[in-house]
């Protein structure tokens, strides 16, 4: 499953470009919403147990991939890390 983001700025920024207009804000407003969005989207999902990364897509580069809940996977194979930005997370300094 991917997770994308709302076709409408998607639509607005497709109208701009075919009316020649490259430098209208709806053409660089989804990127950016979606930039900025996506490591908390992925945040939130790993705090609720939902295995979330980027997808490593060029073309799609605000896409995060979403593979299931990590009850689901062997107690083997479960990740044992803590999420960046989450609390109890050392920062590196000391």
């Amino acid at each position: 499953m991917s997770v994308d983001w709302d076709a409408d700025l998607v639509q607005a920024a497709v109208d701009a470009l075919a009316a020649g207009d490259t430098d209208a804000p709806a053409v660089s407003r989804p990127g950016a919403a979606a930039l900025r969005m996506q490591g908390t989207l992925i945040k939130v999902l790993l705090s609720a147990g939902i295995i979330a990364t980027p997808d490593n897509d060029t073309m799609n580069p605000d896409r995060v991939l979403v593979f299931g809940r990590m009850s689901d996977l062997p107690a083997a194979l479960r990740p044992a890390f803590v999420p960046p930005g989450s609390p109890g997370r050392s920062s590196g300094s000391g």
